[in-house]
C-alpha cells in the first residue's frame, strides 16, 4: 500500500488533516502515527477513501490520477495479478506484526524471570 497516495489526494483535494480525522474519527496525532508507522485499519481506509471520493483500491496501485471508478483490466489475468499484489502486501504488513508480537512476548518472559 502506498500511505504517500492518502496524504498527496487530501492536499490536492483540499482537505484538511483536522478535517478528515474530525470526519473519521480519529485524532490528528493517531492519523500522523498511522501515516508515519504505516499501520492502519481496512474500516479507517475505506472512511479516508469515501470522504476523498477515491476508491480504497487507488492506494495499492500505481495510479497517479484518481478516480471514482478503477479502470477494468484488459484480461482477468490483470485482475487476478492486482489482488495478489495486494494480498501479497498484506500477508508482509501481516507478518512484520507478527514478529514484533514475538518480540515483545519474548521481552514480556525475560522481564518475569
Amino acid at each position: 500500500m502506498n500511505y504517500n497516495k492518502i496524504e498527496n489526494i487530501r492536499k490536492q483535494k483540499k482537505v484538511s488533516q483536522r478535517d478528515l480525522c474530525k470526519i473519521i474519527g480519529i485524532t490528528t496525532v493517531g492519523y500522523s502515527k498511522m501515516i508515519r508507522e504505516e499501520s492502519i485499519k481496512v474500516s479507517t481506509l475505506e472512511k479516508i477513501a469515501k470522504v476523498l471520493e477515491v476508491p480504497v483500491i487507488y492506494f495499492f496501485t500505481d495510479d497517479v490520477t484518481p478516480t471514482n471508478q478503477v479502470a477494468e483490466p484488459s484480461t482477468p489475468y490483470g485482475t487476478n495479478k492486482l489482488l495478489e499484489e495486494i494480498l501479497n502486501e498484506l500477508k508482509e504488513q501481516l507478518k512484520q506484526k507478527d514478529d514484533q508480537i514475538q518480540f515483545l512476548q519474548h521481552l514480556i518472559e525475560q522481564k518475569l524471570q
